[in-house]
């Protein structure tokens, strides 16, 4: 269940603050009573400001925020705030609860300890200052209740923030953990035991290095490297074996983007290139691994298999879409551990590191580089269709 906060003050004077405190907490993932919303428990009590408190009982957390007002007042000249406030004093002294966050408008206090015996802005300046003092006065552990002054919204949620230990919004809270749990779950699909010792499954083929010679013949494999191809390749994870669902929901939250602000806007930062890294990786994989289900590479390893002897040849081009796949899971267990080292605690900085190459074969990848189209390419060919763009309206 969500922890609940009591939100107190006047309203007449404190409505947008309140409804901005309000937004803030749940956004937060806190339950807030705010008396003015649709959604306050009032009870059925004959008398309204009792039933009004009531709900503090099962609050975790009391918010009181005073500006110039005092409220109005009861029969014996004690407003409704001044009620919740004691109330919650009373509850927190008898059994813990609820923590009480105490903030008072900056213009009162100076006001107050100018020893000010008047003011035009107070409903009731002598009985503000009571309640005032009284809040201060000293708590349970007969030390002076800690009074913070605030004069804006953002005072407010710096107070919050620190003595509620916030830590980020609930959605980006959920986003984390939710990607969390996915990579944790994805890592169980990218490690192997073998031997009693877990290691990356990407691992299993590094024997095989140095075989592939771009002629598109055939490699002679030992008995030994024959072994390692049988177990590397069924120890592979099928194209789809990864989960992707948080991730995508990460990408596409923008929660994780950067907020430039001399250029006023969102800009891709590290942690989304990160995702975006992952999500690039795991496609290519996927792609490179449907390919060794295909008709003419199922036929030649299972030929493979059925072989006896010391030796055996295998095509390079099939031997090439293995490695390849072993590449590319290299790459997804990069990334994946990458992410998890910045999302679990203590929670590294995002570092980026070059993928291994796209092609295992020797020149390709040289090849492969100079034929890719670079995002500075991108960027010339929109600034050739801006300026073409210019010279016709010219």
């Amino acid at each position: 269940m969500a922890p609940k906060v009591f939100l107190s003050s006047t309203i007449q004077d404190l409505a947008d603050l309140r409804s901005a405190v309000r937004y803030y907490l749940e956004e937060h993932g806190f339950e807030v009573y705010a008396s003015e919303s649709a959604d306050f428990p009032h009870g059925l009590d004959h008398d309204a400001r009792v039933a009004a408190l009531a709900p503090l009982d099962d609050a975790d957390v009391y918010v009181l925020l005073l500006g110039f007002r005092y409220g109005s007042q009861t029969s014996d000249g004690v407003s409704a705030t001044r009620l919740e406030f004691r109330r919650a004093r009373d509850l927190h002294r008898h059994g813990g609860r609820p923590k009480s966050v105490l903030l008072v408008r900056r213009d009162v206090l100076r006001l107050i300890k100018a020893g000010v015996e008047s003011s035009d802005e107070s409903d009731d300046w002598a009985a503000l200052r009571s309640f005032v003092a009284e809040v201060g006065n000293e708590g349970e552990d007969a030390s002076p209740n800690w009074i913070n002054e605030f004069s804006s919204f953002r005072d407010v949620a710096s107070v919050l923030s620190a003595t509620l230990r916030l830590t980020g919004s609930l959605r980006r809270l959920a986003l984390e953990a939710n990607l969390t749990e996915e990579l944790l779950a994805n890592s169980e699909r990218l490690l192997v035991r073998l031997r009693g010792a877990v290691g990356a499954r990407s691992r299993l083929l590094r024997t095989l290095d140095g075989k592939l010679t771009g002629r598109r013949g055939h490699v002679v494999l030992s008995a030994a490297e024959r072994g390692d191809l049988v177990v590397g390749r069924l120890l592979l994870p099928p194209a789809g074996a990864f989960a992707t669902a948080a991730l995508e929901d990460a990408i596409g939250s923008g929660e994780f983007l950067e907020w430039d602000w001399a250029a006023a806007q969102w800009n891709v930062g590290p942690e989304q290139r990160a995702l975006i890294a992952l999500r690039d990786r795991v496609g290519r994989y996927d792609l490179l691994a449907s390919m060794l289900v295909q008709r003419m590479y199922v036929a030649e390893y299972s030929t493979i298999t059925r072989t006896t002897g010391h030796s055996t040849p295998v095509s390079e081009e099939f031997l090439s879409v293995l490695l390849g796949v072993r590449d590319q899971l290299a790459n997804v267990e990069m990334q994946v551990a990458l992410l998890l080292v910045h999302l679990l605690p203590p929670g590294l900085p995002i570092v980026e590191i070059a993928p291994l190459p796209p092609s295992p074969l020797p020149g390709e990848a040289e090849r492969i580089a100079a034929d890719t189209v670079t995002r500075d390419d991108v960027v010339a060919w929109i600034g050739a269709f801006t300026q073409a763009g210019s010279g016709a309206a010219g």
